[in-house]
């Protein structure tokens, strides 16, 4: 820190374009994890042992500088006025000129990443993606049979796709030919898991043509797409 405080003090020639560069090595500091009281300890030990020797550019005028730490929100320019008008309001500044800093530290880098991995733990199944899905049906005449289920794969959110099938396709249509009912989405997705993670799309496509292949659900009415697709993928 000493460091960036001698280069600032050799390369300013007058005390607004040190302040500046102060302002600049402050903020660097912090959002590095320094604390504030510490950076401004240090900044007043330099001061103490530098000679005062630049120029003010404020026709001589004492420069004094005062830096506040705000909390970072949607609305923080006018939280900056208010906060500089109740320092300006309060403070005599006949004798000096007061420049006031609002400064944000900030928030670690991950906490800016959006979260791509919806395989993490702690998201509900229903908000995963990428994933081989099996439903099964849970009416009596179809439970005993563990083949009367639907097999299928989804690259958006495991939630989205089930909502799709309550409209249309081979779940909605099984439960109006078979049980002259529709299916809810309370039974749809209690009775719906995830059988496979995998984030390659091609891969994804493969696992859920394998498992059609080998376990042959009754619902899929894409059996024999399954099959081909798994076929012409190898050969």
């Amino acid at each position: 820190m000493i460091g960036f405080l001698k280069r600032a003090h050799k390369v300013s020639t007058t005390w607004e374009l040190f302040n500046i560069e102060v302002t600049r090595i402050k903020q660097l500091l912090i959002n590095n994890g320094y604390s504030n009281s510490f950076v401004d300890t240090e900044v007043r030990k330099f001061l103490s042992t530098i000679d005062q020797n630049l120029v003010d550019s404020s026709n001589d005028v004492p420069i004094k500088t005062l830096y506040y730490r705000n909390q970072f929100h949607q609305n923080y320019k006018l939280d900056e006025q208010i906060i500089k008008k109740i320092v300006r309001s309060n403070i005599n500044t006949n004798h000096c000129n007061l420049k006031i800093i609002v400064y944000y530290k900030c928030k670690r880098t991950s906490n800016f990443v959006m979260v791509n991995n919806q395989s993490a733990k702690s998201k509900r199944p229903l908000m995963k993606s990428h994933v081989v899905y099996m439903f099964s049906c849970p009416n009596n005449d179809c439970r005993h049979n563990e083949r009367n289920c639907y097999i299928g794969h989804t690259r958006c959110t495991l939630s989205h796709r089930l909502s799709g099938h309550q409209q249309q396709g081979s779940i909605h249509d099984h439960f109006l030919e078979k049980h002259d009912t529709r299916i809810s989405r309370t039974q749809i997705v209690e009775n719906t898991r995830i059988r496979y993670i995998e984030h390659d799309p091609y891969r994804l496509k493969i696992l859920e043509a394998l498992v059609i292949k080998f376990e042959s659900p009754n619902l899929n009415s894409q059996l024999e797409a399954g099959v081909s697709r798994i076929l012409k993928l190898f050969c």
